[in-house]
């Protein structure tokens, strides 16, 4: 199959189908991030790569936000909106690349995900 002028204009349709996709799967967005870090698209520290890899590798809302076992809902409520604070303002920074500003919202969004579930 030849591709014609009508694939590359298709080609903008596929690429914001799979942004939507991303946007609608956490598990895909936090692949996404992984990739950005891993790939050094997005400068993070060794805490800031340790969060990443928490909110990506581990099960269970305490280990995600970095709170031992036994912590209640609302400790971890608290954590996941503390992270949410934090990355929002990294994403809304004016020094920040949109790499960065894509990975900020990635976490927030993961942690908006873990706030929401603790009850």
């Amino acid at each position: 199959m030849a591709l014609g002028r009508d694939s590359v204009a298709a080609a903008a349709d596929i690429v914001d189908a799979i942004d939507r996709l991303e946007v609608s799967s956490g598990e895909l967005a936090l692949l996404r991030l992984q990739h950005l870090v891993l790939a050094g698209h997005v400068a993070m520290n060794d805490e800031e790569r340790a969060e990443v890899d928490r909110l990506s590798g581990s099960v269970g809302p305490q280990s995600r936000t970095g709170l031992p076992a036994g912590a209640s809902a609302q400790d971890v409520r608290a954590a996941a909106l503390a992270g949410i604070e934090r990355w929002r303002g990294r994403a809304n920074s004016p020094l920040s690349d949109r790499r960065t500003i894509e990975a900020a919202d990635i976490i927030s969004r993961a942690y908006e995900e873990i706030h929401t579930a603790a009850r």
